[in-house]
């Protein structure tokens, strides 16, 4: 990413699979009973994002992008920090799919998630979201996660 003089911040974030995982299973629901193979892959996620640093320990993001797989991305963060050490951290990422029709539905996905971020080390409300002791990558959560599955015989 490149910081301005201001504080804003623009660039992209990425995402990659390494390994798809195979996964075999039997279900019994009701007077059904059956097996389920899937092949569950990560979804590669290519976005480009601005972000706006406020106060110290206050920031807010919007992205946009693509997958892997040709499908569109959009999203948004908010950072707050609450005290010396906590911040609450909103997110919402959407995958819009390239299907069409009933099959747009199955491929669909969106992440809406509050956290409450507890920095032991660190503080929160002293630092801006570019300081140099923040991680180099976030925690993996739903969102940035994103998971498709191909079903098998």
């Amino acid at each position: 990413s490149y910081v301005y003089p201001n504080g804003d911040e623009i660039g992209f974030y990425g995402a990659f699979s390494s390994d798809d995982d195979v996964v075999s299973g039997t279900f019994v629901g009701g007077l059904l009973t059956g097996t389920v193979n899937a092949v569950w892959k990560p979804t590669d996620q290519f976005r480009f994002f601005y972000r706006r640093n406020f106060a110290p320990g206050q920031s807010w993001s919007l992205w946009g992008g693509f997958t892997g797989w040709g499908d569109a991305l959009i999203g948004a963060e908010i950072r707050a920090a609450l005290g010396p050490r906590t911040e609450i951290l909103a997110a919402f990422n959407y995958l819009y799919p390239r299907e069409r029709a009933l099959q747009r539905i199955e491929e669909e996905a969106w992440f809406l998630g509050v956290s409450l971020v507890w920095k032991p080390g660190g503080t929160a409300r002293e630092q801006c979201e570019c300081g140099a002791f923040l991680p180099l990558l976030p925690v993996a959560d739903n969102g940035s996660f994103f998971l498709d599955h191909e079903s098998f015989e």
